[in-house]
């Protein structure tokens, strides 16, 4: 099965989309399909053509982020269903991102997401995004990557075989690929006011499922797992329903995110 097919499966493609993030690799398309980015179309095409993908594959970009919520971007859209691939954690504030997508879905409206898996990417070494951390992200109103997220990446990040992601059946060692004064470096961009992109979460996939489920119970988001697919190709799949409560056992899922 395509990528685009897992993430797209089960959705509603009479009904409105929104892509968020797709870059040069959109995985909906469609008359029915809106995309929104961190640039319009032209910018992206330019910035992606010097890092040598293919810049036709950029879609038209209905709502540029401009630091808004999703809300007033897309004013009085609301939309079916929502598919981001690779985005959740490059976001400075997991719980704000879940809530704004929450605002512009309609009723029983699904959010589907393609995750990274960190035990096949360069985010090996790093633990897994802790509840305390997400919580308290979101209850400081943190709007960008904080100084403490870029030292965690910078000196964890990894490569196996000169390569950033690889597959389960990978054989040898990651090294590591930065070290203190790379991160020192970042934080001080940081702490200067810049905003550096980064993963600023990792998460294997059940400690991803755990997190949505204890974000649910405790009130922070009104998504709840609805179908997960695991990982493949170093992603796993997960679509979250809208007004949804979590039917998993929570003693499972933190013995299966132990066992990751």
């Amino acid at each position: 099965m395509m990528r685009s097919e897992k993430i797209l499966a089960g959705l509603r493609q009479d009904g409105l989309g929104l892509e968020i993030g797709g870059g040069y690799n959109p995985l909906a398309t469609g008359p029915s399909v809106r995309h929104l980015d961190q640039a319009d179309q032209e910018t992206l095409r330019t910035k992606f053509a010097a890092e040598g993908a293919d810049p036709q594959n950029v879609p038209h970009v209905d709502y540029v982020w401009n630091g808004a919520n999703y809300a007033e971007l897309v004013g009085e859209d609301r939309f079916d269903w929502i598919v981001a691939s690779h985005v959740i954690e490059h976001m400075p504030c997991l719980i704000r991102f879940l809530q704004e997508c929450e605002a512009i879905l309609t009723q029983g409206g699904i959010l589907s997401l393609a995750v990274p898996d960190k035990r096949y990417c360069f985010d090996h070494y790093r633990p897994s995004a802790a509840l305390a951390r997400v919580i308290d992200t979101f209850l400081h109103a943190v709007r960008r990557p904080t100084a403490g997220a870029l030292a965690e990446m910078l000196l964890n990040a990894s490569a196996l075989e000169g390569n950033i992601c690889w597959n389960a059946g990978s054989i040898g060692n990651p090294v590591l690929i930065h070290g203190v004064p790379d991160a020192l470096a970042a934080m001080e961009r940081s702490s200067a006011g810049a905003y550096c992109d980064t993963h600023v979460w990792a998460f294997t996939p059940n400690a991803f499922r755990l997190l949505i489920h204890d974000l649910n119970a405790l009130g922070f988001t009104r998504f709840a797992e609805i179908s997960f697919t695991p990982t493949t190709e170093g992603e796993f799949y997960i679509q979250l329903g809208l007004d949804q409560r979590s039917a998993l056992n929570r003693v499972d899922l933190a013995r299966a995110a132990l066992l990751d």
